[in-house]
């Protein structure tokens, strides 16, 4: 149920769209894509309730004129979960949001049974002995009140407790840096410095050429970074390059970069690229960084997607090519964001916006190999 609603949410409006003959459908459609996302935000005003039980009203009703037509051999198409649809504001004016009671019990309990299967020759022995002991120890727990101090599941690691080789700098208190890092990295490439020369420019005002001259010959690379208060894990292109096995992409990001107008007036820009690298700047205590002397500068390289600076929280958006890289301060980077593809263009998937989503199995996702600065 929650990969057909991640579906329906998010993949549906990018993959379908153009897809129909008429396009009511996609249009009707994508407003119910939308009020999942409202119903599934952690707040929301009376005010907002009120709009979603009248947006599910209208929807419903264009719902049987599309489908049911009023026509008797067609009331097959007017299933239980429509009607459902009506009762959800009133669900969550009366009960709360639906995050507090929202649950995939079975599918939470199967990925725990999943996650413990270790006997490919009997599966189905292997989870009766698990389900017959994890039993017994629940009742051990219950009958000795034994609480936290014999849990029946492992504990898994706070989202912002540091793990090993990870680190946080002081300047940088929002962004976990993790390992390995190459304390040895020079960038070579003289685009690349070209292009973190125009970053300093714009923040000191000196000319480009005197910057890229001063510029510390060594600048360490990171490969891997967290965003702090649970936010999400971000690797570079530069370190899936060297994963053999397949991997999770989670090279694109959602950024904002913030910069004055020619009327002086400040303006937010949201752009979505893939992070290239992550690079440390330790500016020395020459004149030419005035205030920025003896600080540290966490960059992050990336490669834009021609989005047009559109929100892909707010509105479907694609695109089909790379701008050239960019760098900016790490702290720009809000998320991570996935991608789809479909005839031969990227839809962007931005879940940024105050949702909740399911977790169905107490699986520690920190589980993975270190890999010192050595190996490097």
């Amino acid at each position: 149920a929650e990969a057909w609603g991640f579906w329906f949410m998010y993949v549906a409006p990018i993959v379908l769209k153009d897809r129909f003959e008429n396009v009511k459908y996609y249009d009707h459609m994508c407003e119910l894509a939308g009020m999942m996302k409202k119903m599934l935000q952690f707040q929301l005003t009376h005010g907002e309730i009120d709009a979603l039980d009248k947006g599910l009203i209208k929807w419903v009703k264009t719902y049987k004129e599309y489908y049911y037509q009023y026509a008797e051999d067609r009331l097959s198409t007017c299933t239980l979960p429509i009607h459902g649809l009506l009762h959800v504001a009133s669900g969550i004016r009366y009960c709360g949001p639906v995050w507090t009671s929202w649950t995939f019990y079975m599918e939470r309990y199967c990925g725990f049974l999943q996650a413990h299967l270790h006997s490919r020759r009997f599966p189905w022995s292997n989870i009766s002995w698990r389900v017959l002991y994890m039993a017994y120890l629940t009742q051990v727990t219950v009958k000795y009140d034994l609480g936290e101090d014999f849990r029946v599941t492992s504990r898994r690691l706070d989202e912002d407790e540091l793990r090993r080789g990870e680190r946080i700098f002081d300047t940088y208190p929002d962004v976990i840096i993790c390992a390995p890092i190459n304390y040895k990295y020079r960038p070579g490439d003289d685009n690349l410095l070209g292009v973190i020369a125009t970053y300093f420019h714009q923040i000191l005002g000196r000319r480009q050429d005197q910057i890229r001259a001063q510029l510390p010959a060594v600048m360490p690379l990171c490969r891997k970074a967290r965003i702090h208060n649970r936010g999400d894990t971000i690797r570079t292109v530069f370190a899936i390059r060297r994963l053999t096995q397949s991997y999770r992409d989670n090279t694109f990001v959602r950024y904002k970069i913030q910069y004055n107008d020619t009327g002086n007036h400040v303006t937010n820009v949201i752009g979505y690229g893939r992070l290239e690298k992550i690079i440390l700047c330790h500016l020395d205590s020459k004149a030419i960084w005035g205030t920025h002397q003896n600080s540290l500068h966490i960059l992050a390289v990336i490669a834009p997607c021609d989005t047009h600076g559109h929100d892909a929280s707010q509105i479907l958006v694609e695109y089909k090519k790379f701008l050239p890289i960019i760098v900016s301060d790490v702290r720009n980077i809000k998320a991570a964001v996935g991608r789809v593809n479909t005839r031969r263009r990227w839809g962007i998937i931005d879940h940024t916006m105050n949702a909740a989503c399911a977790s169905f199995a107490d699986v520690d996702e920190y589980n993975e190999d270190y890999i010192s600065d050595e190996d490097t």
